[in-house]
């Protein structure tokens, strides 16, 4: 039988800009600014432990009038076992897009994302990949995997002022 208790506590002095043209056309999209701080706690009681998990992640996202947008995430989490921490995940995640910016009859968008993942005492066949939504996107492959992850991806929007078949 596992049993399992978990809680989470947080700290939002958070808002969310209403804007347009950052991820889609047409749509009204909510981009987060100001901090948010959270707190996970648990315990796990199975027939393999007893033990606690614990959690913190920090993240902090703010538009600056002539660059643009910034958003950083960085947490630590993991089971608090014989006065270690183990099967825990430390990350780093900043993630910047520019202004709207004029491109002949276009407006354009630029994305920057990294994202930095170091596994902590995990298990010997507990790895972090890099596949789809957790690295690549698009990627679909067990072998590529470790106990460290660093991605890094550009993206570009063009917003088209033409309409092609109903779509823009």
């Amino acid at each position: 039988m596992i049993t399992v208790w978990d809680g989470l506590i947080f700290l939002f002095p958070r808002q969310y800009y209403k804007s347009n043209l950052i991820y889609n056309y047409g749509t009204i999209e909510d981009i987060p600014y100001g901090f948010l701080l959270e707190f996970t706690g648990g315990y796990e009681n199975n027939e393999f432990y007893n033990r606690y998990y614990t959690g913190v992640e920090f993240s902090h996202g703010n538009f600056y009038k002539n660059l643009g947008y910034f958003h950083t995430k960085i947490g630590f989490a993991g089971f608090l076992s014989e006065q270690q921490y183990r099967q825990g995940l430390f990350h780093l995640k900043s993630s910047y897009f520019t202004n709207l910016l004029p491109f002949n009859n276009f407006h354009v968008r630029q994305f920057i994302n990294i994202d930095y993942n170091i596994g902590i005492r995990r298990f010997e066949d507990e790895y972090i990949n890099i596949s789809n939504e957790n690295g690549i996107r698009g990627l679909s492959s067990d072998s590529l995997k470790g106990t460290h992850r660093l991605t890094m991806s550009l993206e570009t929007v063009a917003f088209s002022p033409f309409y092609v078949y109903g779509f823009r």
